[in-house]
């Protein structure tokens, strides 16, 4: 259940929806278990899914793998292909 929410910095998505470690820390010292990372951002980067997955987050949406995998075009064709 979302049922918090935080500031995680200035309006500069630089400094606030693109700053991962200050993403995960906010997470970790709340006790939050999952995170969702909307659209765009964060939610298309493998890294991050990684990362939140190393700390015992849960990244709802898809797995690091898949997010790696259709952001390089010639293996995401491949992928499709076989689906």
């Amino acid at each position: 259940l979302a049922d918090e929410a935080y500031c995680v910095g200035p309006k500069q998505s630089k400094d606030s929806y693109l700053n991962i470690p200050n993403i995960l820390s906010i997470a970790t010292s709340t006790g939050c278990d999952g995170i969702h990372p909307g659209y765009g951002f964060l939610a298309e980067n493998g890294d991050f899914a990684e990362l939140c997955e190393a700390v015992q987050l849960k990244f709802i949406g898809p797995s690091y793998e898949s997010i790696q995998k259709m952001g390089i075009k010639d293996i995401a064709k491949e992928e499709m292909k076989r689906a």
